[in-house]
């Protein structure tokens, strides 16, 4: 099993970590383990770097930032939905109290109600995930093959379509955010 290298440590040569056979496994784990990270540890390092086995330019931080934010929007546009859905209608009474002002109580109804949203059953619209998938044949189309932003594109591509539910959704966004900063700490920075 592969472990998290520390940040000083540098990989045995700038290669494209495969492993996506065990992508399924963990999208849909709870958290992402130790593997998992180690894993997106690496390809970050290989889409950070210049060269291996295309030689490539690396992947810019506005290209990966791009991606990662609009895959974040549809996050927070599903988690919006699904509070809304969550939230209790007001009775008249409900209403009334909101209005008057709050008292500093801990057990007031409003903390009664609070509930958290269950993720693991709560199945997602793909056709907003699967939307990306030509924006990102856009932008390689654009690079033409300059930086490793194929390689990118295409993990992006097998992810989105094995996901199904907002828990493998969320641990999608978690190995992105992951890839992000291991991608902002690797990155060379240009003088």
């Amino acid at each position: 099993m592969e472990t998290i290298k520390g940040f000083d440590e540098k990989f045995d040569g700038i290669k494209h970590p495969r492993q996506d056979e065990k992508w399924s496994t963990w999208l849909n784990k709870k958290h992402l383990n130790e593997e998992a990270i180690a894993w997106l540890q690496k390809f970050a390092y290989y889409l950070a770097k210049k060269g291996g086995e295309s030689n490539k330019d690396p992947l810019t931080a506005s290209q990966l930032r791009k991606f990662f934010g609009a895959i974040k929007k549809i996050h927070i546009q599903i988690l919006s939905r699904l509070t809304q859905q969550a939230a209790p209608t007001p009775t008249a009474q409900e209403k009334k109290e909101q209005t008057t002002p709050a008292v500093n109580d801990s057990n007031t109804e409003s903390n009664k109600n609070d509930k958290k949203i269950e993720l693991a059953p709560v199945p997602i619209d793909r056709d907003e995930l699967i939307g990306i998938i030509p924006q990102l044949a856009y932008a390689v189309a654009r690079d033409e093959g300059k930086t490793k932003l194929k390689d990118f594109a295409e993990w992006v591509k097998n992810r989105l379509q094995q996901i199904s539910n907002l828990q493998q959704f969320t641990n999608f966004i978690k190995a992105m955010e992951a890839i992000v900063a291991y991608h902002k700490y690797y990155e060379e920075k240009k003088s």
